[in-house]
């Protein structure tokens, strides 16, 4: 599911990186969705806006505020 969602394992805990932004997550919830968690962290990240598009980024921000 990280893959997916262009994330890779740091090593670290549950430390995952985005290889194409470079944006960090941790401490994930069980319930945590990967494409969610990165458009909310990371809403300018070419790769969210290539594979999900500009209206999942804005809903993700919409649900944050």
């Amino acid at each position: 599911r990280l893959n997916a969602s262009n994330f890779f394992f740091s090593g670290l805990g549950d430390k995952v990186i985005c290889f194409c932004c470079g944006v960090a997550i941790f401490n994930w919830a069980p319930s945590a969705n990967s494409w969610e968690q990165h458009a909310l962290v990371s809403p300018q990240c070419l790769f969210i806006l290539h594979e999900k598009g500009s209206e999942f980024i804005r809903e993700m921000a919409a649900i944050q505020v």
